[in-house]
């Protein structure tokens, strides 16, 4: 194994290790990784839409109503209908 392709192992491997404590640290609010970032980002940006969502959405996941879903279930956020009506 050559020093670009060490450094790269090490750099995945410290990554995982990160995220795996990450997690741990989230066990006992009862959240994911990917569940805490969609409440990061709708504590900044309330009232989005699920696309919207899962365009800012940094864990790349493919289902993002999935995970909106679980939240919507655990009561920790809320859906809300919004109508325009023209006066």
């Amino acid at each position: 194994m050559n020093n670009i392709e060490e450094l790269r192992y090490l750099i995945k491997a410290a990554d995982k290790e990160g995220e795996a404590q990450f997690a741990r640290m989230l066990v006992p609010l009862d959240v994911t990784p990917s569940q805490n970032e969609i409440l990061k980002i709708l504590s900044k940006n309330n009232g989005l839409s699920i696309a919207q969502i899962g365009d800012m959405l940094i864990c790349g996941s493919d289902n993002p109503s999935r995970l909106v879903e679980r939240l919507l279930n655990k009561g920790m956020i809320e859906k809300r209908k919004i109508q325009l009506i023209l006066g």
